[in-house]
């Protein structure tokens, strides 16, 4: 009984997994794909802004990727795992700072031996 049960269940996930990865493929445009990649580094680009304009709050608006660069990372090794290395570039409009260049180029990427998304480098346009 437990068998069946278990193919069953089985069978209901499969089935439910495939159909729903059609459905989602065809509903995702690139714009919502930026905005929730944009979405998930919001951290950096909040601190980024913090220390270019030395603002409390950080407010920004038309988060954009102007790059992506990816890189394999050389053949594993004790101390690191293979996997790839991702540049991105973000372009970001600054709300609160009554100046001339309130755009911010930031560049993260995840080189560091722990993988994270870390700021590389921030430039004021």
């Amino acid at each position: 009984m437990k068998k069946i049960a278990y193919s069953l269940s089985l069978f209901v996930v499969i089935f439910l997994g495939s159909s729903m990865m059609n459905v989602t493929a065809q509903g995702v445009s690139n714009e919502d794909m930026e905005e929730v990649l944009v979405a998930q580094f919001h951290a950096q680009i909040s601190q980024s802004i913090k220390s270019a304009y030395n603002v409390r709050f950080p407010q920004f608006e038309h988060a954009r990727i102007l790059s992506i660069k990816k890189a394999a990372l050389p053949e594993p090794s004790e101390e690191m795992k293979p996997g790839v290395e991702y540049e991105i570039i973000l372009k970001v409009k600054v709300l609160n700072v009554p100046r001339e260049t309130n755009s911010l180029i930031i560049t993260i990427d995840n080189s560091q031996s722990n993988g994270e998304f870390v700021v590389k480098d921030v430039k004021k346009e």
